[in-house]
């Protein structure tokens, strides 16, 4: 602890001063008492004027400070104490009796009877012992009232530190009694348990919160980790997680206390951690084809609203570049980007992976459910990719997330809201797919309020030297050497090349020509063996016996599940060898 002030506190130095008239009216004597520094903080009679007066350090309540022993003095200006003191000439005392103030075991002031006449003198003279023992108990009085005084402000200021230090934290902190009255709550826990009073210590936490687990917490003196509690109030129903352990007092349970966290922070920690990518801003897609630029002008207006966006053009053509951009420049940036392959996944599986589920759903679903990629896009955006490749049951669930904001997780019965903008994308022909029944309609105008084209590289073929540049530099540096120059052959040839894999083939081709060049010059000979040598172009795709290429599709996908059965196992081997998602397989 530290040190106490030599200044006795503003509501002791009062406590003093009636201390000092009381005593002198009971006594026949003045009353006067000094502080560490030997300023009069108290006085009666001719003292009472000249409190806050600084005695000089030479007088002798100095030797009773430092010595903390009683002194007398009987002939004031004469005695040996007094004989240093400067203003001795001025002294109107005819005698003083004086007594140290011990507080925390240290002298921090003095306290003395005062005598200004003979008659005074002689009473304190001839009732010397009396007085002696009666300003030891006054003397002792004062000190114990002034150290309490200390510890009562140590405690309120360690309180005020410990409100400041428990506000200052960003989880909620709620602390119950053990009848289960809230005796701490602070400011994260309030908004994130949303109370509507602004302090709720001293009420009933199962009023405000009825069936709170952290009731059963005090009863049953045994703590949770990372539950997620349901908090349902007339006009909302929401989920925190919380933690809640007993706190003790001597071996006793006296309450519980829990850490609380709105499960939309929960899981933007868990994206943060395992899923987080750089954001790209639109300048970083290089182009400077028209085409390229219309959608890039279209993504900037795009973003800076709320509007579905739907991403259309082939496989590499960087729709996702396009869909973190869009993010990227939104009031939603602050937010997670949270990014799912609709075709990478069968239909069931998806659906938990967009929905989360609860424990218990289905076989091997984990301890406590999990969130879906919904509830982790929070706040931010969610990005569809392949979204046509979405069973219509699923595409029905789609729709009223983006109609409502609410979800059910797989297994609940309970709805919640998200507040989620979606950017989806698909290389697929979508108003066929609607002709033909395979996507729904009503989703469909839902996810394309602002559709963007992204040309392919195919048709921006002067856009090839600026990202050819772009990514040799790039993978050179990753690659840690020196960047090569690229020949004039070689440029050629990519430049005639048509590109049925986009920039993503482009890319491809850079690092393996990085691999196989080790000169400064990156020439024809190390390209990929497929663009040095290319086969004939290939003509209209044709299937056995004649099928369409539906046709065929069906075929080898029934043809496959009678050969390998029709386990979850059996349709990924299947989709695999077939070279086609699982969830066509599914469909």
């Amino acid at each position: 602890m530290n040190e106490p002030s030599g200044h006795p506190p503003a509501s002791i130095q009062e406590f003093m001063q009636e201390v000092v008239l009381s005593v002198a009216s009971q006594v026949g004597l003045e009353v006067t008492i000094v502080d560490e520094n030997l300023v009069r903080v108290a006085g009666s009679g001719a003292y009472q004027a000249s409190v806050d007066e600084q005695l000089p350090a030479s007088c002798s309540f100095n030797d009773v400070l430092h010595s903390a022993t009683p002194s007398l003095v009987t002939q004031p200006r004469k005695d040996q104490k007094c004989h240093w003191c400067q203003k001795r000439h001025l002294c109107e005392e005819s005698g003083h009796l004086a007594f140290p103030l011990i507080v925390q075991e240290r002298p921090m002031g003095v306290i003395a009877l005062v005598a200004f006449d003979s008659h005074q003198r002689e009473e304190l003279l001839n009732r010397q012992d009396e007085h002696y023992r009666f300003l030891r108990h006054m003397a002792r009085l004062v000190s114990l009232a002034w150290q309490a005084e200390i510890i009562t402000q140590k405690l309120r200021q360690a309180k005020d530190w410990l409100t400041g230090v428990v506000d200052a934290v960003g989880e909620g902190i709620l602390a119950i009694d053990r009848q289960g009255q809230i005796i701490c709550c602070n400011q994260a826990a309030g908004s994130i348990l949303r109370f509507s009073e602004d302090d709720v210590t001293g009420k009933d936490l199962s009023t405000l919160i009825p069936h709170a687990p952290l009731l059963d917490v005090v009863t049953r003196q045994k703590g949770y980790t990372n539950r997620e509690v349901l908090i349902e109030r007339p006009t909302e129903t929401f989920s925190v997680i919380s933690s809640a352990a007993p706190l003790f007092s001597a071996g006793v349970a006296v309450g519980a206390v829990a850490l609380i966290k709105s499960s939309e922070s929960v899981h933007r920690i868990a994206y943060d951690i395992s899923e987080r990518q750089p954001d790209l801003a639109i300048e970083r897609i290089l182009g400077h084809d028209e085409a390229l630029q219309e959608a890039k002008r279209t993504a900037l207006m795009a973003a800076a609203g709320h509007a579905t966006v739907l991403l259309l053009g082939e496989s590499g053509t960087g729709k996702e570049l396009f869909a973190r951009a869009i993010h990227h420049h939104s009031p939603r940036s602050h937010g997670p980007f949270v990014a799912v392959n609709c075709a990478a996944l069968p239909e069931d599986l998806l659906e938990s992976e967009l929905f989360g589920y609860e424990e218990g759903a289905f076989t091997g679903a984990k301890r406590g459910g999990k969130p879906g990629k919904f509830e982790m896009a929070a706040g931010g955006t969610l990005f569809l990719d392949e979204v046509a490749d979405c069973s219509l049951q699923l595409q029905a669930k789609l729709l009223r997330a983006l109609d409502t904001g609410e979800l059910q997780r797989v297994g609940s019965t309970r709805t919640s809201t998200v507040n989620v903008r979606v950017v989806s994308a698909t290389n697929r022909d979508l108003d066929a797919m609607v002709r033909q029944g395979e996507f729904r309609e009503d989703l469909f105008y839902r996810l394309s309020v602002i559709p963007i084209s992204i040309p392919p590289l195919r048709q921006r073929r002067d856009d090839i030297p600026l990202l050819l540049d772009a990514l040799v530099r790039h993978h050179a540096v990753r690659m840690d050497r020196t960047c090569p120059e690229v020949s004039g052959e070689a440029l050629q040839k990519l430049l005639c090349h048509p590109w049925p894999g986009n920039v993503r083939e482009l890319e491809n081709a850079v690092q393996y020509a990085l691999h196989m060049c080790t000169g400064a010059i990156l020439g024809f000979e190390h390209l990929p063996p497929r663009l040095r040598d290319p086969s004939p172009p290939a003509g209209p795709v044709t299937h056995p016996q004649g099928l369409s290429a539906k046709e065929w599709e069906k075929e080898a996908i029934e043809k496959g599940l009678e050969e390998l059965g029709d386990t979850p196992k059996a349709k990924a081997i299947l989709a695999k060898k077939l070279g086609l998602s699982r969830s066509t397989i599914y469909r």
